[in-house]
């Protein structure tokens, strides 16, 4: 039997635009979104229902349950990705999630974007070690000299 780390490397990550969610898949994430344990979280609960906003979300399932895991909002103007924003649903954290988004999303994002370079990563004091990590991570698809909170041109947030 795994232990649950080890499960965690083993997980993989549908993203899937906003846009391009099913019904059931939309009806899902916004459950989970505004669940009441969410009430006092900072995230997507504030832009999810705003229209314009919604070329910029992402939405993560877990590929082999089909559980919704969270958000990513950027804005993806290739080659370059920018202003992020994460959020990972409370039933999934401390699961390993934080690896595969940063692991996933960058696949992703060079796979279908052409994404060559990470611009702004901007996250709020809730979760900042955790938020720390997954930004680092990303980076290290990318761009390995640009610290945290500064664009690969040198912009600070």
């Amino acid at each position: 039997m795994l232990h649950s780390f080890e499960q965690a490397l083993v997980v993989r990550l549908s993203i899937i635009p906003k846009t391009q969610l099913s019904a059931s898949q939309l009806r899902q994430a916004t459950l989970r979104i505004f669940a009441p344990e969410h009430a006092c979280d900072v995230g997507p609960r504030y832009f999810w229902n705003r229209p314009e906003h919604d070329r910029h979300h992402l939405a993560l399932f877990d590929v082999e349950t089909e559980e919704f895991v969270g958000t990513v909002h950027c804005a993806i103007i290739p080659p370059v990705v920018q202003d992020f924003t994460w959020w990972i649903d409370s039933r999934m954290r401390k699961k390993g999630y934080w690896r595969v988004l940063a692991d996933d999303l960058a696949a992703y994002l060079k796979r279908r974007h052409g994404i060559t370079t990470v611009g702004l990563i901007v996250f709020g004091n809730q979760h900042r070690e955790a938020s720390h990590k997954i930004a680092q991570r990303i980076r290290d698809h990318f761009d390995k000299t640009a610290p945290i909170g500064e664009s690969s041109a040198g912009r600070t947030r």
